[in-house]
């Protein structure tokens, strides 16, 4: 059997949300708030313009899935997590 997927109290993660469904200036605030409601975030910042969530937060306290059903629960639509993937070695754009 695997070990638990748990993370230990303490483990900082850093998290990019898309969210969908703001229309104006207090969309965001009403997300950072609920956002910030949940034990284990450490920050939490949106964007209208770009649409993004920026979330730093406890793994072990608080889930991804949390921070999406804190989203959607505060009215919008939450999206893909932006993850970055670096590639070496890439020398031309082929």
């Amino acid at each position: 059997m695997m070990g638990s997927t748990t993370a230990p109290p303490g483990s900082p993660r850093h998290i990019e949300l898309t969210v969908g469904g703001m229309t104006c200036a207090h969309c965001p605030q009403a997300i950072e708030k609920t956002l910030r409601a949940l034990e284990g975030v450490v920050s939490a910042r949106v964007n209208l313009a770009s649409k993004l969530a920026v979330i730093d937060y406890d793994a072990g306290r608080v889930k991804a899935i949390d921070l999406a059903k804190a989203i959607r629960t505060a009215g919008y639509r939450p999206g893909a997590a932006a993850v970055r993937v670096p590639i070496k070695n890439m020398h031309c754009s082929s």
